[in-house]
């Protein structure tokens, strides 16, 4: 049951890789100059975030669920206009 339970969980390295991953898009997004994208934090959220992950049967890859929190944003601003920042982020490079 215990090398049931290892082959099920993610592997350091693997974690290792999510995290640089995840690191990465939140250090690109808070690079920008737009304002509403500059206190962009993004970490782990679910059973990453808790250490209770497992690798869906058949499938080689995890699940990572992320938050994107922005920090400072305004409670006015529309999730629409949030995401068109994003994109035009991914547009202009």
């Amino acid at each position: 049951m215990d090398e049931i339970g290892e082959d099920l969980d993610l592997t350091e390295t693997q974690f290792d890789r999510a995290r640089q991953s995840y690191g990465a898009v939140g250090d690109w997004l808070s690079g920008s100059t737009d304002p509403l994208l500059v206190s962009v934090i993004v970490y782990l959220h679910g059973s990453s975030a808790l250490g209770t992950a497992v690798k869906p049967i058949g499938c080689r890859e995890f699940d990572v669920d992320l938050i994107c929190f922005c920090a400072g944003i305004a409670s006015g601003i529309s999730p629409a206009v949030l995401k068109a920042a994003v994109g035009n982020l991914s547009t202009a490079e």
